[in-house]
């Protein structure tokens, strides 16, 4: 089958590799098609330790299309969205319901060959089932929906409340466009005005670029960050008010500069995201957009063939566009644009 393989930093093409077999308990999907993710990119660019070579990615929807024994049967032929993260399930994390903590996490694009391939098998608790009709550019948000949604769960964020995004990329805007949705008012911060014209499209009440925002003092009752850049946190700092809650989700290696007395004297209760709870996140994001609660297709702005990989890596890299696709099945006549 075809799949894109890392090789290198900045070296990825589509190669001819195995067929995934189901082990008990797995089924193979047939993968229709794949979101890039902040992730990918830093993995693409080599900004993130990896072994090489490797298949990425980790937003994909498909069908299933085999099954490992014990696998009920009326998964067979199932649409479905894939849930790419899975705890080991036997350490101290996963046993009192932090699987998203584990630290032996299998993790598809990043330790288990990912879904930039025709087909990929996973556990069969790990995949969800879709209805037909759903629009693809809408389920294939349904994973980083999930991230977004629990980083919302941890700001306790309530209707009323402000917001602060601080950082418009993808995972940013679509927080932008939840929280509003939730009834809160959002406040956008990014360094790219276009970024910033696509979050007040997206829900966003009030707009500033950095230098603005960081004029702003105790202007916000939860703060999250999604820039990824180790300033951004200080800032977010500055932003909230009293006993506000900043929520980290970018993953900047570089220190950060806190001000203790300023976390002290605001009480603020300051958080790391990471990813998204497997029985709480996952299954609300999956319910939320196939109700039509929320939609998040038109984030989708750019559609590559697999075969375009790489051309799709470097226009995520450039950024200015929401979620970049790849259609992995671009010979079965299913093209949707």
């Amino acid at each position: 089958m075809r799949a894109a393989l890392l090789a290198a930093p900045y070296q990825i093409q589509v190669a001819d590799i195995p067929i995934p077999v189901p082990a008990a308990g797995e089924v193979v999907v047939d993968i229709e098609y794949a979101g890039i993710c902040g992730s990918d990119l830093a993995l693409y660019k080599g900004n993130r330790r990896v072994s090489y070579p490797i298949v990425l990615g980790h937003e994909a929807i498909g069908r299933v299309v085999e099954l490992g024994a014990g696998v009920p049967t009326d998964l067979m032929g199932q649409r479905v969205v894939v849930e790419p993260n899975m705890g080991c399930g036997g350490c101290v994390q996963c046993q009192t319901g932090r699987a998203n903590l584990c630290l032996d996490r299998v993790i598809y694009g990043v330790t288990v060959p990912g879904c930039f391939a025709e087909r990929v098998v996973i556990a069969a608790s790990y995949v969800w089932p879709l209805p037909d009709e759903i629009n693809w550019r809408n389920a294939l948000l349904i994973e980083p929906l999930a991230v977004g949604l629990h980083a919302l769960r941890l700001g306790n964020v309530l209707p009323g409340q402000t917001v602060a995004v601080v950082g418009c990329g993808n995972e940013g805007l679509l927080i932008t466009h939840v929280a509003s949705q939730l009834g809160a008012n959002v406040i956008a911060v990014d360094k790219n005005p276009e970024r910033l014209a696509l979050a007040e499209k997206w829900g966003a009440d009030v707009r500033l670029t950095s230098d603005e925002a960081a004029q702003r003092q105790r202007c916000a009752d939860v703060v999250i960050e999604a820039a990824g850049v180790a300033e951004a946190v200080g800032l977010a700092c500055q932003m909230v008010g009293q006993a506000g809650r900043v929520i980290l989700i970018g993953l900047s290696t570089e220190p950060a500069q806190i001000i203790p007395e300023q976390v002290v004297r605001k009480g603020i209760h300051l958080m790391g995201s990471m990813i998204y709870d497997h029985l709480l996140d996952f299954p609300r994001a999956v319910s939320l957009v196939v109700s039509g609660k929320i939609s998040l297709g038109s984030m989708v702005d750019g559609v590559w063939n697999l075969s375009e990989v790489e051309e799709a890596m470097q226009r995520g890299i450039a950024g200015n566009r929401g979620k970049i696709a790849l259609h992995i099945k671009e010979n079965s006549g299913d093209w949707e644009v």
